[in-house]
């Protein structure tokens, strides 16, 4: 009996194991359904994009892998049918099997989903193309990796060919008859030339030969012989794969830091092969073997060349060189002109001009620092500046070879004036420590860092610390200490200002360029507080450097960087700044534990970083913390030490189902956060766990006084009405940048829509409005109200945006309103609009209502009064219509399938008056873009991009002698079957410079006249629909022909 009962015992366990397990088994079954519902409700989406497009390989494998997916939950749902079927529950074993199956299957579903989800994940850099003005930007941006490549497949290269926005801002002045320009021309005859294959720019450094190469990119005429310019700085950070990298990343290939060089190089020479390409390689210092870069052929790729700029000759010769230009030092005249320029109205032909001009030496670096150090000096008021700068440059002088200087007349004085002339320690120390940055530096972040190490705004709230830091960022433009870099919102220190101040700061350690520098700096940390080892292919840490007096450790943009040593930080007590940002680390040691004077923790962008351990929080002191674009799942208990933060920056990542796992944010951690300034955080759209903290963790953010800027995530108007009514600096508008998001947000494998959150950099509180019901609740027009951005997108039943009231819309810059499947016409001026607009208007009705007695009373001098008002709703049509959107530069309106038009008539004149960038597309029922009465108003639009408007057949509907759009540069036309006419008859375009159109077949005409188009230097399109047009004037396409583009 015994034996009988213990075998009971155990069959019962047995079963009640397996039944528990099984309903388990069904719940993450049911969770695997509803991902796989996702995926193919989202696949359709994807499937019609994809119609009449030539797929591409990124493609091709996805679909691949989503059949292999499906195949598997096949499978699944077959064995647990069978299971379910059965009576009784099947071995634990069995269950065991199928439950990795099920696991499988859900990641893999979850990682193809995020391969192309771009609402959250932040994704490669869309070549600029279309825009070239400072301050705008792309048309073509937020795009995944595989939704960019059916762009560059549509369209080729021809977005390549435009030049970055701040190229322009980088260019001098040329003379005529100067050297410089002598020089420009003998490059453009060899360039021209079928013979001449690569050109090499040697002289010494600060001659001027990456200004020279800069020109040479900005020149219409050279972007008219290359379908693509690739630019690359090289310098002392030399290495193949750098060179590779940068050329990449110009062609749109995406490359993966494990990625072999030399199946690098396979794919930019397939993807180059074919093409007329320029690579301009600034400041190449030892030989480059371009075929290892994947560079084809050059005597055999017709029209490719290669220029470079080397200060050795030996260089110039190893390389293959066909011809050597050698830049001479500035004539006398010339350094004078360039002296005059820096100088302007201070010059006043002072006599001891020509002698500190000497002291230059010919080279325009030296030229422009000195002269610059002058202009601010007197612009100072300094009583004798001329003899101080010249005292400065007749000083004791170290010999110029120490500075790799061929020519002994320039000395380390004469580059050390510019920093003797900044004026106060501040100044000098932000200068210096812009040293630190071998390469191409972020603006923003050197600012950051600037802040971060005190130099500026020790007393300040952060918002005006970044002032302050803009502010010396331009002075140390100015002074040219710094300069612009070739990217718009980069700046660069010139190798000679870096050398001058590496010798002048003490204790910095910063990689000079070679391989990889992991054994050669092994032993130079204990002397140094700054090291700086920024993206320099870093691989490995030393196991426990003996850092006493370390102060700030920059490791960021290490790609190949994984792991850090467990003793790495045990000695680095001073340790204040830490950025591993870019890395591929997956953890932080528990030495960490040991930096408690730790000020900045910068993390952004370690993408395999999960967790953060429980020792962070012994870092009392840590005032700055960035975990964005980390796979952070939770913040640890300890993260509530940290009271001292004033900034917190935090991706979530993942999706959990189980309640039971940790909350992503402790209970009171953000309350107790009473210095907190800046607030980020991003949640993914499906996390549950936020819908179970997002109210306390609103009350709590609520009761912060210092908050200054904010992102945050409201599932609902009234958790938002929540913020907005208790938070103190709402109230005081004390909050000068916020990102809000408000309404439920939706996972999508896809998204069509392009544009939000880049559109200018100077706006800086944004209102995404997502997934609206019903009325417009007053939260969001609350919010509305104060932003200058604004996103809607999948309103249920709006049917204009005059719903949150064109009054709380008077800020708006920018505006991209998308799938919003109701609206009809964008902007109504209906009652409720008009009645925000002028409210004034029904006292005056009220005032002459009364009898001729009160009115008298009243106001017995305004007999007009009473005509006004008999009029009653004709006067109020009279004083109500007013300028509307005149602040609004960017407009997108995106898969609006009922709208038929944008604005109602009549449209009040002066309305959209600012409109820079207008982008309409999938607009299934629009037939005309912009109205007569539209285009009047629209004098300064640059941009106009439409697409996928099927029933489209004229874009702008009028005419007249003047040009309707007198700024237009870029018109961009594709996929509109429709379309007949640009415009009703040919006009005059004097900005205009590019005209795309692809996939529009009906479109046989341009409305161009020969003298109305000075600016025109693109048309791209394809080569049939180009030789099917009909011309406007007699041999006009043979003299448009040079400038046609085929795609």
């Amino acid at each position: 009996m015994a034996s009988m009962s213990v075998l009971f015992s155990c069959f019962l366990n047995q079963s009640l194991l397996e039944t528990i397990f099984f309903r388990r088994l069904r719940k993450k079954i049911g969770h695997l359904n509803t991902l796989k519902e996702n995926l193919n409700k989202n696949f359709e989406d994807l499937s019609i994009f994809w119609i009449g497009r030539m797929k591409c390989a990124e493609y091709e494998l996805w679909l691949k892998e989503v059949s292999e997916f499906r195949s598997q939950t096949t499978d699944i749902k077959q064995k647990f049918e069978k299971y379910s079927s059965s009576n009784f529950c099947p071995h634990v074993s069995l269950l065991i099997k199928l439950n990795k199956s099920v696991t499988s299957a859900t990641e893999k579903v979850i990682i193809l989903s995020k391969s192309l989800d771009v609402n959250e994940r932040s994704t490669p850099d869309v070549p600029v193309g279309l825009m070239t003005d400072p301050g705008a930007k792309a048309i073509l941006s937020n795009y995944p990796t595989i939704l960019k490549k059916v762009l560059e497949i549509e369209r080729g290269d021809f977005l390549d060919i435009f030049p970055d926005s701040s190229e322009t801002m980088l260019v001098p002045k040329l003379r005529a008859g100067t050297s410089t320009v002598q020089i420009l021309h003998i490059i453009l005859e060899h360039l021209s030339s079928a013979d001449t294959h690569m050109i090499a720019i040697c002289g010494d450094n600060g001659i001027g030969k990456t200004t020279m190469l800069r020109i040479l990119r900005s020149l219409p005429k050279t972007k008219e012989m290359f379908e693509i310019i690739i630019w690359v700085t090289v310098s002392r950070s030399q290495s193949t794969r750098k060179v590779q990298d940068e050329i990449a990343k110009q062609l749109s290939v995406r490359v993966t830091a494990d990625e072999p060089d030399d199946r690098v190089a396979m794919r930019l020479f397939n993807r180059l092969v074919g093409m007329k390409f320029l690579l301009l390689l600034d400041d190449v210092l030892e030989d480059i073997d371009l075929m290892k870069v994947g560079i084809p052929n050059l005597i055999h790729s017709a029209g490719c060349k290669v220029v470079y700029s080397s200060l050795h000759v030996e260089v110039c010769r190893n390389m293959g060189k066909e011809e050597v230009i050698t830049m001479l030092h500035r004539s006398e005249e010339e350094s004078w002109q360039l002296f005059n320029d820096v100088l302007g109205d201070s010059m006043d032909n002072n006599i001891l001009a020509k002698e500190i001009i000497g002291k230059c030496g010919g080279l325009s670096l030296a030229i422009e620092t000195v002269g610059q150090a002058l202009r601010m000096s007197i612009m100072r008021c300094n009583p004798h500046p001329w003899d101080e700068v010249l005292r400065e440059l007749t000083s004791p002088v170290i010999p110029a070879f120490e500075l790799g200087i061929s020519s002994a007349v320039v000395t380390l004085s004469v580059l050390k004036i510019g920093y003797n002339h900044l004026g106060g320690d501040d100044a000098k120390n932000c200068f210096l420590y812009s040293a630190l940055y071998t390469d191409m530096i972020i603006a923003e972040e050197l600012i950051d860092h600037w802040v971060m190490e005190g130099y500026i705004g020790k007393s300040e709230t952060l918002a005006r610390s970044r002032e302050l830091g803009h502010n010396m960022l331009q002075q140390l433009i100015e002074t040219t200490l710094l300069r612009r870099g070739g990217k718009q919102g980069q700046v660069e220190m010139h190798e000679l200002h870096r050398d001058m101040a590496l010798s002048i700061a003490t204790g910095f350690l910063v990689w000079n360029g070679g391989s990889y520098p992991d054994a050669a700096l092994d032993g130079q940390w204990e002397c140094a507080n700054r090291v700086s080892l920024v993206r320099c292919g870093l691989r490995n840490l030393p196991n426990s450097p003996n850092c006493p007096e370390l102060l700030t450790l920059l490791l960021q943009g290490n790609r190949m960087l994984r792991v850090i040593p467990k003793d790495f930080f045990a000695r680095m007590p001073q340790l204040c700044i830490l950025d591993l940002s870019e890395t591929r680390i997956i953890s932080l040691p528990c030495s960490i534990s040991a930096l408690v004077n730790l000020k900045a923790l910068l993390l952004r962008n370690c993408e395999r970083l999960a967790l953060l351990p429980p020792e962070v929080g012994r870092l009392t002191q840590l005032e700055f913390i960035d975990l964005c674009g980390t796979r952070t799942s939770y913040l640890p208990d300890e993260f509530m030490k940290l009271s001292r933060l004033r900034t917190l920056q935090v991706t979530f990542y993942g999706y959990f189902e189980n309640e039971k796992q940790p909350q992503i944010i402790p209970d009171n951690t953000i309350s107790i956060l009473l210095d907190l300034e800046e607030l980020y955080i991003r949640v993914e759209p499906d996390d549950i766990r936020w819908e179970h903290i997002v109210e306390a963790v609103t009350k709590e953010l609520s009761g912060l006084q210092k908050l200054t800027a904010i992102r945050f995530y409201f599932p609902t108007a009234e958790l938002c009405g929540i913020f907005i009514k208790e938070s103190v600096p709402w109230r005081e508008e004390r909050l000068l940048k916020f990102h809000i998001t408000i309404g439920r947000r939706v996972r999508r494998l896809v998204t069509r829509v392009t544009g939000f959150g880049r559109w200018s950099e100077g706006w800086d509180r944004k209102l995404r409005f997502t997934n609206g019901d019903g009325p417009v609740p007053d939260e969001v027009k609350e919010v509305l109200r104060r932003a200058n951005e604004l996103y809607l997108d999948s309103h249920k039943t709006m049917k204009s945006l005059s719903e949150f009231g064109l009054g709380n819309m008077r800020s708006l810059k920018g505006c991209l309103v998308a799938e919003c499947d109701e609206i009809e016409v964008l902007v109504k001026e209906d009652e409720q609009s008009r009645d925000e607009i002028a409210p004034e208007c029904d006292e005056i009705e009220v005032l002459v209502k009364e009898d001729e007695q009160s009115r008298d009373e009243i106001a017995p001098e305004c007999d007009e009064i009473e005509v006004l008002v008999k009029e009653d709703e004709q006067s109020r049509d009279e004083i109500a219509p007013e300028m509307m959107f005149t602040n609004l530069q960017y407009l997108s309106v995106q898969y609006l399938l009922k709208l038929v038009s944008i604005w109602h008539q009549p449209i009040p004149g002066g309305s959209f008056s600012g409109l820079r960038t207008l982008i309409v597309g999938g607009c299934s029922n629009l037939e005309i873009v912009i109205p007569k009465e539209m285009a009047l108003n629209l004098s300064n639009l640059e941009e106009l991009r439409v697409f996928s408007c099927r029933k489209v057949k004229i874009i702008i509907k009028g005419s007249g002698s003047e040009p309707m759009l007198p700024k237009l540069k870029y018109l961009v036309l594709f996929s509109m079957p429709e379309l007949k006419r640009i415009c009703e008859e040919a006009s005059k375009w004097p900005s205009l410079q590019v005209v795309y159109a692809s996939s529009c077949p009906k479109l046989t005409r341009l409305p161009l006249l020969l003298d109305g188009i000075p600016s025109l230097g693109v048309i791209g399109g394809e080569e049939n629909w180009w030789h099917s047009l009909t011309w406007e004037e007699k041999f006009m396409k043979d003299d448009l022909e040079p400038i046609f583009y085929p795609v």
